[in-house]
């Protein structure tokens, strides 16, 4: 997985230990499969999605998304209508 792509360098270290944690628990779900211990692959599923979430918030994608969100919020609180920057914004561009 290409880390530098996808996530912050402060967070770099983060996302490959969940990684790491990922990786490890799909292994174990694959074994319950062949064990056919269906109680240990959910348990295993369950962890796995939530490493998945994990890597999700340490993205670069999430992460730009909230400081998007509080920006906006920001412009809000100043009396500035946020969508309508971005629309004047956009008009021009096209002019």
């Amino acid at each position: 997985m290409d880390f530098e792509k996808y996530f912050l360098a402060e967070d770099i270290a983060d996302a490959k230990q969940e990684y790491v944690a990922l990786t490890e628990m799909l292994h174990r779900v694959d074994n319950g499969l062949w064990r056919g211990d269906l109680k240990w692959m959910e348990e295993n599923l369950c962890g796995a999605l939530k490493r998945v979430r994990n890597m999700i918030d340490l993205s670069k994608e999430k992460q730009g998304k909230e400081q998007l969100i509080r920006l906006a919020d920001e412009l809000s609180e100043l009396g500035i209508d946020p969508l309508k920057v971005l629309g004047d914004k956009n008009a021009n561009r096209q002019n």
